[in-house]
């Protein structure tokens, strides 16, 4: 079991891109994407993901949150062999899904009192997004 915890939660990016609150029952569609960067030195994870909403052909909430966890020594020590970090995808996914519940979280909070509250974050199989276990060497992020 890899011991880790969050220490830093960044908003990257928050914006309603219109003024225009898409009718309850038309088609909205939710893009997503799920990124990693490693910082060796420090022992750091972070998982980044980014929700655009998108209504009548248009995008018009954009949501980026990174976490970032810090890998206990030990357990850094035992993922990197030749300088080559290997984060198993299943390791992956639990972070991306406290990321994607940190979102939830962000996305009530900014848009609370607002017309665009009614947008939530679906449940996300985020075990679909990470295809394969993720090997970085030491010195690349």
């Amino acid at each position: 079991m890899i011991q880790f915890n969050m220490n830093k939660i960044i908003v990257d990016q928050f914006a309603i891109l219109s003024n225009n609150v898409p009718e309850q029952g038309s088609d909205i569609q939710l893009n997503s994407q799920l990124g990693f960067k490693v910082d060796h030195e420090n022992k750091l994870v972070a998982s980044t993901m980014r929700f655009d909403f998108v209504g009548n052909n248009e995008t018009f909430l954009v949501l980026e949150v990174t976490c970032i966890f810090t890998i206990e020594p030990n357990c850094w020590e035992q993922l990197t062999e030749d300088k080559v970090l290997h984060l198993p995808k299943d390791f992956l996914a639990h972070m991306g899904m406290h990321t994607i519940g940190t979102s939830r979280g962000i996305l009530h909070c900014k848009t609370e009192n607002t017309p665009f509250n009614v947008f939530l974050l679906p449940p996300i199989d985020v075990v679909q997004m990470i295809p394969e276990d993720l090997y970085i060497p030491m010195g690349q992020k």
